[in-house]
């Protein structure tokens, strides 16, 4: 059941009740942190008690963009871990990090537009593995940038501003990036229709999918992607693909073999334009089926479970969605 709501359904605003286009969202403990990209800020809420959000704080100039260290130029991305806070800041070219206790800015990571490795065209997501490695999506550069813990660049995976080769080094607007327990990192490539895993020492392990190419043929191959749009991995270490437009979840092994698929069936199996999935510390699996105006949930066995929404209708009150394209879970 619907808990609450954060915001006013239809309405934006600049006060701490509306947003204005949020895009990507964190919790870390208590805490929930909004990338709030229109209003130029990052929202923070208590979310102790779920069904009663209370503001906590907001780092940024509510509706006033900057180029300054207290404003920010459309935030996309936001990854939180237990001392800091990191911003993709899009439009400024750079990750901005921040006090997680005081909310205070600490450093940058950027030094502008560019091809360089210490600058971006567009970053438009970040994640921090548990080794306080820091990956950037540099979205119109075509890879994704590494920083260690101490902010200083690694490696880059793909080529600078080079989409359209066919290796397992060339990324065509990565789409998603997700690091698993054992430091291996996954890539799904919008344009690129592929999958891709690189493992913790960066070498490159295996690809699925053809490189640029989206098949006709149905029902199409397991190895087969369209416009893949999201990555989760659960315990055991599989990965779940959203193919948005094959409509289904692809599951495979850690070694890139195919496990299973989800979708392709009728009713609650059936998809139309799956765009973001997260999988729960109990195995559930949750997608956001964005066309069928519904959130799907499947147990640990793939199974059914329940939907959040109303089947192939739209709406603005709580018991309802129009085309939701993410999802995610916290540790409750």
């Amino acid at each position: 059941a619907l808990l609450g709501t954060i915001g006013v359904t239809g309405v934006s605003g600049v006060d701490n009740n509306h947003f204005l286009g949020p895009q990507h969202i964190a919790v870390y403990g208590t805490m929930l942190y909004i990338t709030d990209a229109g209003n130029q800020r990052v929202q923070i809420f208590d979310v102790s008690t779920p069904a009663a959000p209370v503001y906590s704080a907001t780092i940024g100039v509510s509706g006033v963009s900057g180029t300054d260290n207290l404003h920010f130029d459309h935030p996309v991305g936001v990854a939180v871990t237990a001392d800091s806070i990191y911003v993709a800041d899009r439009w400024n070219n750079r990750i901005q990090v921040f006090s997680r206790a005081s909310r205070t800015y600490v450093t940058t990571i950027g030094t502008g537009w560019g091809t360089a490795n210490d600058q971006f065209k567009g970053p438009t997501d970040v994640a921090v593995d548990s080794a306080r490695n820091i990956y950037v999506a540099d979205f119109e550069n075509c890879r994704v940038q590494q920083f260690n813990s101490s902010l200083v660049y690694q490696r880059t995976y793909g080529f600078t501003g080079e989409p359209y080769l066919t290796d397992g080094d060339h990324y065509n607007s990565p789409s998603g990036v997700a690091v698993a327990a054992d430091g291996s990192m996954y890539i799904t490539e919008d344009n690129g229709h592929r999958l891709i895993k690189r493992n913790a020492d960066g070498t490159l392990a295996w690809t699925i999918g053809t490189a640029g190419v989206k098949f006709a043929d149905w029902p199409p191959a397991n190895d087969n992607l369209q416009n893949p749009a999201d990555i989760a991995i659960n315990a055991a270490g599989k990965i779940y693909v959203a193919d948005q437009w094959n409509s289904r979840i692809q599951v495979y092994n850690p070694d890139g073999t195919y496990s299973a698929t989800i979708g392709g069936g009728t009713g609650n199996y059936q998809f139309s334009c799956p765009t973001g999935l997260t999988i729960d510390k109990n195995g559930y699996i949750y997608v956001t089926d964005c066309w069928r105006h519904r959130v799907q949930i499947f147990n640990a066995a793939h199974t059914y479970v329940g939907t959040l929404g109303v089947t192939d209708v739209s709406g603005s009150d709580n018991a309802h969605f129009n085309n939701p394209s993410g999802v995610a879970v916290d540790s409750n």
